[in-house]
């Protein structure tokens, strides 16, 4: 009946189970664990998100202020490219990040580490020595320093947890 079956699929599910635990447990096999972090690319795909959501907003913002605010000559363009160099920056350093946990690289997730920071200071710059601040800008960019901190905290510890066991240049052979 329902409950013979039930147990029937229980017993050939531990003799399967029985046979990859017997196999860990020789000492001749070496197993592998997972040391990618699952906490920092959640994290990074709802940056991505926010990257796209803040590149509109900035965009808007910088049409807001452009009308309303008289601008000294070229300070306008300098901080627009700034954020267009930002926003093409921290694609690529979200890219590099997943890539560097999947396979766990500790070389690009180091790289990743210190393109956040230089990420980080980019927005520190637009909360506090843009020509004009607003508190849309004070706002937004100050969620991104936050996710951009727990992104280099997480980094540096995925790093250290990568640099066990696995020579990192396996990966390119």
């Amino acid at each position: 009946s329902v409950g013979e079956t039930r147990n029937e699929r229980r017993r050939a599910f531990r003799d399967l189970l029985g046979g990859a635990t017997s196999l860990a447990r020789d000492p001749q096999v070496r197993t592998n664990t997972m040391r990618s972090s699952l906490h920092l690319e959640i994290l990074m795909y709802f940056n991505r998100a926010y990257v796209g959501l803040l590149f509109l907003l900035t965009v808007c913002t910088f049409a807001y202020k452009d009308s309303k605010f008289p601008y000294p000559n070229t300070y306008l363009g300098t901080e627009v490219f700034c954020f267009v160099c930002y926003t093409l920056a921290e694609i690529f350093r979200l890219y590099l990040g997943s890539f560097a946990n999947k396979t766990e690289n500790s070389k690009l997730m180091g790289i990743f580490t210190i393109l956040g920071i230089g990420a980080l200071m980019l927005n520190v710059y637009f909360v506090n020595w843009q020509t004009f601040v607003l508190k849309i800008d004070v706002i937004s960019h100050s969620i991104a320093i936050g996710i951009i901190g727990l992104q280099i905290l997480l980094g540096m510890f995925s790093a250290l947890s990568f640099m066990g066991e696995k020579d990192d240049d396996e990966d390119y052979r």
